[in-house]
């Protein structure tokens, strides 16, 4: 859905709506009912947010799940960008599934660190 890509996207660049509107040139209520799904975008406002996100309209309309545009390979995503589009899941799940994938790579980073001074 597009209001879930739009929220994840400016959720990533770590914006606020107001932010975004701002460099899109909209008015803050107008972008937020683009991510509220209360309201669709025109094709040339498509286009605007497609630019200024560097993604394709593809993506932003869920036809594909590469963000690239035109077909150009990204990077791998990150596990904190799978749990963060992952829809299936409350948001509230998803912060809580974060907090314990930080937990978790702590966790690891504190054994190794353990076993390095060990080995000294």
């Amino acid at each position: 859905m597009l209001a879930n890509r739009l929220k994840y996207l400016r959720m990533n660049l770590n914006m606020s709506q107001q932010e975004i509107a701002r460099q899109l040139k909209m008015s803050k209520q107008v972008y937020n009912n683009y991510e509220l799904g209360k309201r669709e975008p025109d094709y040339e406002t498509l286009k605007k947010i497609a630019f200024f996100f560097n993604i394709s309209i593809d993506y932003l309309l869920e036809t594909t799940n590469n963000p690239a545009p035109q077909g150009q390979l990204l990077p791998k995503p990150t596990m904190t960008e799978i749990i963060l589009s992952d829809n299936d899941l409350s948001e509230e799940s998803r912060k809580d599934l974060l907090k314990q994938y930080e937990l978790l790579k702590l966790r690891d980073d504190l054994k190794k660190r353990n076993e390095k001074a060990a080995e000294e």
